[in-house]
């Protein structure tokens, strides 16, 4: 373990290759070596013999419950055959959650059955398709239902939603989400936006809910998804998503998406109005500006106040009322000159 913790990957491996032993749980700990070593070919070899071990000496495979995990941990990480995880991490799921309802307080029980959902979320990403992401949504939800999830949750649950989606997050924008928020957080995120593309809007809140307590911060990437998608929309260059969405256009559903978190931190209602004016003016939805700036003016703050009122003095030029441009007009001397005092 002190080799282990130190890196020292290689001393490890030959220590324990001088025990001469087939315990299963030293033989998983050798797999867990090789493959932080980087030799995943060794780490497979190890592993599948830890399993075989195990499986001639208890067939029912009601012991090793956690060297078995481990192990089936490592084989979803390394690429292992997806029927042969998925039917060993479902017996083992079974297993747990039966002992789970005996003793539903059971910290080990929680933590090994959040391990078993986490290696079906990995199995079932495998394939790739919406059948399989489908199901591996669900597992990894379970595994949040379940009990602390590791930070990489974060991960497999954007890969899992963003698979169907043409307008997803890239690669640097999912780094730069997960760096700047709590992963588990971001997972929350992520389900309340693959519940928000089934139009579950009661699921996206409870989801948003559940972020936001987690990590204050959490709900601009719910802006920027927002923005992004309906930007995309507008250029083109988003395939439509393979849902019911055919009644309500993209760029209009990212709106009521933004007014759901703004309804969650009304704290950044500013940003968030900012957001929602920002893709009405993408869209060229002049007419609407007012009906959505106009009752909120009093409660804006100095910074954003000549924003809004921009905004508003190009709704109301496009739309040709001079009159309400020369009351924004004036209005927005007025601020500028407050500010420089």
């Amino acid at each position: 373990n002190i080799y282990f913790q130190q890196r020292r990957y290689k001393q490890a491996i030959s220590l324990l290759g001088e025990l001469d032993t087939i315990d299963p749980t030293i033989v998983v700990l050798q797999a867990q070596l090789y493959l932080a070593d980087g030799n995943e070919d060794k780490a497979y070899e190890a592993v599948m013999n830890a399993i075989g071990g195990m499986d001639i000496e208890n067939p029912e495979k009601n012991k090793y419950v956690k060297d078995r995990l481990d192990a089936l941990t490592i084989l979803s990480e390394i690429g292992g055959s997806a029927d042969y995880l998925s039917s060993n991490a479902l017996e083992l799921v079974d297993l747990l959650e039966n002992k789970k309802e005996l003793n539903p307080e059971d910290a080990k029980t929680r933590a090994s059955l959040v391990q078993a959902y986490m290696v079906l979320g990995r199995v079932f990403l495998q394939a790739k398709d919406d059948v399989n992401r489908r199901k591996a949504l669900v597992y990894l939800e379970e595994a949040i239902a379940a009990g602390d999830v590791p930070y990489s949750i974060g991960a497999l649950v954007f890969t899992a939603s963003n698979l169907d989606s043409g307008g997803g997050l890239t690669e640097q924008q999912m780094r730069n989400a997960l760096v700047n928020g709590d992963g588990v957080a971001v997972a929350h995120v992520f389900l309340g936006l693959d519940a928000w593309k089934k139009d579950l809007m009661d699921d996206a809140d409870f989801h948003f809910r559940i972020a936001h307590a987690l990590e204050p911060n959490a709900l601009r990437l719910v802006e920027f998804v927002a923005m992004h998608i309906a930007q995309a929309s507008k250029e083109g260059t988003l395939s439509p998503f393979r849902l019911s969405l055919e009644n309500e256009p993209l760029w209009r559903r990212s709106l009521r998406l933004l007014k759901v978190s703004s309804k969650i931190d009304e704290s950044a209602f500013e940003r968030n109005l900012y957001t929602q004016c920002v893709i009405l003016s993408n869209r060229q939805r002049w007419a609407e500006l007012p009906i959505l700036i106009e009752p909120k003016m009093e409660k804006l703050s100095h910074e954003y106040r000549p924003r809004f009122i921009q905004l508003l003095i190009k709704s109301y030029g496009e739309n040709r009322d001079s009159e309400k441009v020369d009351i924004y007009v004036k209005m927005l001397q007025a601020e500028t000159l407050a500010n420089e005092h």
